[in-house]
């Protein structure tokens, strides 16, 4: 196990969950397939909180109804946990990597992933970051204490302090995944020929603005960042400098 041998910053998405990563991965050099250390140690069956009266297997799906009980994407043509007694699945990605608890700056009491509509809720439900409508039967965090609920997708911008809706959020990404780049390692500084002073592998916020090389925002991307001047790229655009 090492390293795959992807480029310069060894990013490569894992052929499980397909989450980017540059970390140690198990993987084929001649096919140039590699899968994160998390997918290739993958129990075969779990119990989980959103199904939790069954037992969920590893199944391979070639089509499924249905989207994954978390986050209401399908499951097609890949990994998921499944339960055959009631057709469910769950990305595992979403079983294994969605925090259980989070925290908000501005309520003192943990918010949990709750599943299900809170029982005895009067009024509508809004997130407390993005201020927009949330859909309770879609997964989501809750404090049963303050009655304050929050986007899946819309935790991370609590950590950075961010204020994009998760709206806009899932159109970026046409996903909702709070967990995205766990798998990325960032902080780590890299000597290049193409740039004078080292550059912070980092991922991009609001004020990194737009990339020095394509017209595109750096936010919620993988960047390369310069500590020393106004100089940030995409990850990709450096690789095709």
């Amino acid at each position: 196990m090492a390293n795959a041998p992807c480029g310069f910053f060894n990013i490569y998405n894992c052929g499980v969950c397909r989450l980017p990563c540059n970390g140690y991965a198990y993987g084929c050099v001649r096919c140039r397939f590699y899968i994160d250390v998390n997918c290739g140690l993958m129990p075969k069956i779990i119990t989980h909180e959103s199904h939790p009266n069954h037992l969920l297997s590893i199944v391979k799906n070639n089509w499924a109804r249905k989207g994954c009980i978390v986050c209401r994407r399908r499951v097609n043509f890949r990994l998921s946990f499944g339960c055959s007694t009631c057709n469910v699945h769950i990305h595992p990605e979403c079983a294994l990597l969605v925090p259980r608890t989070i925290r908000h700056p501005y309520d003192k009491h943990p918010m949990h992933l709750s599943y299900l509509p809170i029982e005895n809720h009067k009024s509508e439900y809004f997130c407390e970051i993005c201020e927009q409508k949330l859909n309770p039967h879609n997964c989501f965090y809750h404090c049963d204490m303050c009655s304050q609920s929050v986007h899946i997708e819309c935790a991370p911008l609590i950590l950075q302090s961010e204020t994009e809706t998760h709206s806009e959020y899932q159109d970026l990404f046409d996903r909702s995944d709070v967990y995205f780049f766990s798998n990325v390692k960032f902080g780590k500084l890299h000597k290049t020929a193409n740039h004078p002073h080292p550059l912070l592998l980092a991922l991009g916020i609001a004020n990194d603005g737009g990339c020095n090389v394509c017209p595109d925002k750096l936010r919620y991307r993988i960047i390369l960042r310069c500590l020393e001047c106004p100089f940030a790229i995409h990850e990709r655009c450096f690789k095709n400098t």
